[in-house]
């Protein structure tokens, strides 16, 4: 089919994370997660300003994940934030989607590219414009095939006007073919130069979730502290169900890390994230509870004393409190290991967003925001409209863009 299904594929992208985002702004328009979140800021702002601490505690991201799951009546469904986790990693697969679409339009163009002629700028040849010229000369009649030519020379009158005009019909195909050529080399270059870029067009959607009828959104930041902890736990579950051969084994999942970048971007919400200095809180509580199992473990071993029963080697014998330290410091590595893994997954997410549309409220004048948002939204909006009126005739207007 071509490029002509990448039209299609984004615009599917497009419908499927509106209702997403639509689950998403559900969740958060609940009364009572909205007042959890609520105060959360005030707590952090209160912090903030008396200069106490600019690090979110990592008890009261535990506090909050523990208060919302409270909210749930049904004792053998996933804890909300669990769901809401799931849905965020959802949404970061369809931006991944996306960004997988235009990699594969850069590379199918980049091999198809490589037949043209190595010229850029304006001296890049026009096949339709050569084909003309070469036709209205002499030389160019002669290199017609010997049936064009015999049928050209025997139309009425001979020469003259006449014989251009069976010259132009004759050339006709020739002139289709270059025309068509000129149009695949163009989009072929289009594509392996820079293409379509279908993430920066998901963008769309800041205008709307930026507004005051979405004033409920405008916290989602203070709740990615609870989401990671979910995260990080739903992580090692799998990754013993893996090492168990059981179902639901997975040693990788970077869907959370992308959608929630994403979330943050759109709402407008980056910077808000970045000031509960979330991540180093983590490194700081996870050092703590390190050091207090070591010198836990330290002090079990200097009670045991030198007449505590010995191994077979000469070393004394583990006991129930040795392995329960031992197993309390492996799973704090663990979770380290898996908040570090999150950490530079998110940041590197982040790099997919650094293209940002203006949009209401940011400043500057409306022209520079309707520039702006035409330039983020034009070919997914326009692909949006053809779906919701006839989906034939909006993958032949799409077609025909591409």
């Amino acid at each position: 089919h071509g490029p002509g299904t990448l039209p299609t594929a984004a615009n599917t992208c497009y419908v499927f994370l509106r209702d997403k985002l639509l689950q998403v702004s559900r969740f958060l328009f609940d009364e009572q997660v909205k007042a959890r979140l609520v105060r959360e800021v005030r707590f952090a702002r209160q912090e903030r300003q008396a200069n106490r601490s600019h690090h979110y505690p990592f008890s009261r991201a535990e506090a909050l994940r523990r208060s919302i799951a409270s909210l749930s009546t049904d004792p053998t469904a996933l804890p909300p934030l669990d769901n809401l986790r799931s849905l965020i990693a959802e949404i970061g697969n369809v931006v991944g989607f996306a960004r997988l679409i235009r990699s594969g339009a850069q590379r199918a163009g980049v091999a198809a590219a490589q037949g043209l002629p190595q010229t850029s700028g304006a001296q890049r040849p026009a096949f339709e414009q050569q084909a003309r010229s070469a036709g209205s000369s002499a030389e160019g009649a002669h290199d017609l095939p010997s049936g064009q030519v015999a049928k050209a020379a025997a139309a009425p009158g001979g020469g003259g006007a006449a014989h251009g005009q069976a010259d132009e019909e004759a050339l006709d195909p020739l002139l289709r073919a270059a025309r068509n050529l000129d149009v695949a080399a163009h989009a072929a270059r289009r594509n392996a130069e820079a293409g379509t870029d279908y993430v920066a067009s998901l963008q769309v959607f800041a205008q709307v979730l930026r507004s005051d009828q979405n004033a409920h959104l405008r916290h989602f930041s203070v709740l990615i502290p609870a989401l990671t902890l979910c995260h990080v736990d739903a992580m090692l579950l799998a990754r013993d169900r893996l090492l168990k051969k059981q179902p639901g084994g997975a040693f990788t999942d970077d869907g959370f890390a992308l959608g929630a970048a994403y979330l943050l971007q759109v709402l407008g919400q980056t910077s808000h994230f970045e000031a509960l200095h979330w991540f180093e809180a983590v490194h700081a509580h996870l050092e703590r509870e390190k050091r207090t199992a070591a010198e836990a473990a330290l002090f079990a071993e200097r009670a045991a004393g030198p007449g505590a029963a010995r191994s077979p080697r000469g070393a004394p014998a583990p006991t129930f409190g040795d392995e329960s330290h031992t197993l309390t410091l492996k799973r704090l590595a663990m979770c380290e290991r898996e908040f570090e893994l999150l950490y530079y997954t998110f940041n590197s997410a982040r790099v997919f967003f650094t293209y940002s549309a203006r949009v209401p409220g940011d400043g500057g004048t409306d022209d520079e925001v309707e520039r702006a948002a035409a330039l983020a939204a034009g070919p997914l909006l326009a692909a949006a409209a053809a779906h919701s009126t006839s989906s034939a005739a909006a993958q032949r207007r799409l077609q025909r863009a591409e």
